[in-house]
C-alpha cells in the first residue's frame, strides 16, 4: 500500500510537470496507477480472509454478513478498475505513449493486460465466496 501510494505521488509530480494536470489525468501512467490501487483494494481483503475462512474462524469484529457486504461493495469498484486498466492497455497498444516504444514496450503490454484480467477475475471470485457464505454453494 505504501509503495503504491508513494509511487503514485512521484508519478503525479513528474507527469503533471511534464504534461500538465489534464494531460497527466488522461495518461496511461495515471490510469494504470489508479487501477493498481483499486486492484489492491479489491484483492487484499480476499487474501486476508482466505485463511480465516479455511479454518472456519472469523477475525474479531467480523462475521459472514459483514464480509458479504464488503465483497458486494468491492464488486462495485471492479468495473472502474477494469475500465482504467483497459484504457492504459489500449493507449500503450496503439502507440500513443512513449512507453509503447523501445525494447521494454512488450512488458507494458503484457503487464497492463494482466492488471485488467486480474480485475475482471475479481467479480466471479467474490460472487463464489458470497454464495459459499450464504450456503448456496
Amino acid at each position: 500500500g505504501y509503495f503504491l501510494g508513494a509511487d503514485f505521488l512521484r508519478a503525479a509530480a513528474r507527469g503533471a510537470a511534464a504534461a500538465g494536470w489534464t494531460g497527466f489525468l488522461a495518461s496511461p501512467i495515471f490510469t494504470h496507477k489508479v487501477s493498481e490501487i483499486l486492484l489492491l483494494a479489491m484483492w487484499l481483503p480476499v487474501a486476508w480472509m482466505s485463511n480465516y475462512l479455511r479454518a472456519g474462524l472469523w477475525p474479531r469484529g467480523w462475521n459472514a454478513a459483514r464480509y458479504r457486504r464488503l465483497l458486494r461493495g468491492l464488486q462495485l469498484i471492479a468495473l472502474p478498475q477494469i475500465a482504467l486498466a483497459a484504457h492504459a492497455w489500449t493507449v500503450i497498444n496503439l502507440g500513443g505513449h512513449p512507453l509503447a516504444a523501445g525494447p521494454d514496450a512488450w512488458v507494458w503490454r503484457y503487464y497492463l493486460a494482466v492488471v485488467a484480467l486480474a480485475g475482471a477475475a475479481f467479480p466471479p471470485v467474490a460472487r463464489r465466496i458470497r454464495r459459499r457464505l450464504e450456503g448456496k454453494a
